[in-house]
């Protein structure tokens, strides 16, 4: 068993997706998901920064921290939630 998981945020900005999988030479097999929301108000300030004329440093520097810790959050819950322990995961995507 070779176990990955995965994070995106899609264009709906509505949190940090993680799926686990198991790839394997059978194929890729999903485990486990879930969608960890994003804080109150993280999203509006996505979408803001998304169609900005210009996109000050600072700002883009705070969301990616905040998405960044939030990704962290996401990997926890779903560990938790699948019962799987961080040392069984081979690699991360994101």
């Amino acid at each position: 068993m070779s176990l990955y998981i995965g994070l995106m945020s899609g264009t709906s900005c509505d949190g940090i997706d993680a799926a686990l999988v198991d790839i394997s030479v059978d194929g890729v097999r999903l485990i486990d998901a879930l969608c960890l929301p994003y804080h109150t108000g993280q999203s509006q300030r996505l979408r803001q920064l998304a169609i900005a004329p210009q996109l000050p440093v600072d700002d883009i520097a705070d969301q990616d921290r905040l998405i960044a810790q939030l990704s962290v959050q996401a990997i926890k819950h779903l560990l938790v939630q699948s019962g799987y322990r961080p040392e069984q995961i081979r690699g991360l995507g994101s």
